[in-house]
């Protein structure tokens, strides 16, 4: 019984697993593509330096974390339906 519920409770890991790297390459590739235009945005920032640290690493954790919002919250959905539920519906 108590190995049921274990397994119950870890069955969204696979589904987060699978989205988070997703998450990580779109973080990747939006802090390369603010390094390589960070010249012809100067214009833009008000009171930022264009590479400021503190910014870019406070972007990177933000689309992270809602990277793995966007894992968890649709996967947290499917593991409230019983499966048999789901096998039945055809």
């Amino acid at each position: 019984m108590a190995q049921a519920a274990q397994h119950h409770r870890h069955r969204g890991q696979p589904q987060v697993r699978l989205g988070l790297p997703a998450a990580r390459r779109g973080r990747n590739n939006s802090l390369a593509v603010s390094l390589a235009t960070a010249r012809f945005i100067e214009t833009l920032l008000f009171g930022l330096a264009p590479l400021d640290l503190v910014v870019l690493g406070g972007a990177a954790v933000a689309a992270l974390g809602l990277g793995a919002v966007a894992c968890l919250v649709p996967t947290a959905r499917a593991l409230r339906v019983p499966p048999a539920r789901t096998l039945n519906t055809n």
